[in-house]
């Protein structure tokens, strides 16, 4: 069976499918996307974004980040937050990174230089 997930992403609807032989191979599908998806929205100290947009970054050694970055100049708390994954040693698959180093829940985070953290 074709299950397909629909997402808002950055203003665009986007369809996310996969073909299930089971019913609970369409229920982990489902559960995996609502897990990556359902927090598409930047909300930061207050404000709102859905200027957002699905990021894979390099670096040097050709290790790759996943995030979905926001891009909204107009909401300074927003403009550059980044909501990051990890990947599954087991499977590859990702998982949002829901937390800072303290284990505060915080998924949108934005660098900042007099720390030199994720904040």
């Amino acid at each position: 069976m074709k299950v397909e997930y629909f997402v808002q992403i950055g203003g665009k609807n986007v369809v996310v499918s996969n073909d299930c032989e089971t019913d609970t191979d369409a229920f982990k599908f489902l559960h995996h996307m609502h897990e990556l998806f359902e927090d598409s929205v930047c909300t930061r100290n207050g404000q709102t974004s859905d200027k957002v947009r699905v990021n894979v970054r390099t670096d040097k050694d050709e290790n790759e980040y996943y995030e979905m970055v926001c891009y909204d100049e107009s909401k300074p708390e927003c403009n550059f937050a980044k909501r990051s994954f990890g990947v599954n040693k087991k499977g590859g698959g990702l998982f949002p990174k829901n937390k800072d180093e303290a284990g505060k829940w915080k998924p949108w985070r934005k660098y900042n230089k007099e720390t030199g953290k994720d904040e």
